[in-house]
């Protein structure tokens, strides 16, 4: 093993792969992104907007992982 370790997670979800993702799951326009949390928790927040209707995906920074779109 020449010291590099597959499975560290340190890929770090870009914004860009966050608006990426969310638009993948939900339609609509992202009208804004922002960091929040910390530490395994951070995520990003996006804003956005399908029919006049606005709503916040939450894309965790770590994992990818999508919450929220209510």
């Amino acid at each position: 093993d020449s010291g590099r370790n597959n499975a560290q997670p340190n890929t770090r979800v870009t914004r860009q792969q966050a608006v990426e993702i969310a638009k993948q799951r939900f339609a609509g326009n992202d009208l804004r992104i922002s960091l929040v949390g910390e530490g395994n928790n951070q995520r990003y927040q996006i804003r956005m907007e399908n029919e006049g209707k606005v709503f916040t995906v939450f894309v965790n920074v770590a994992t990818g992982r999508i919450s929220g779109g209510g």
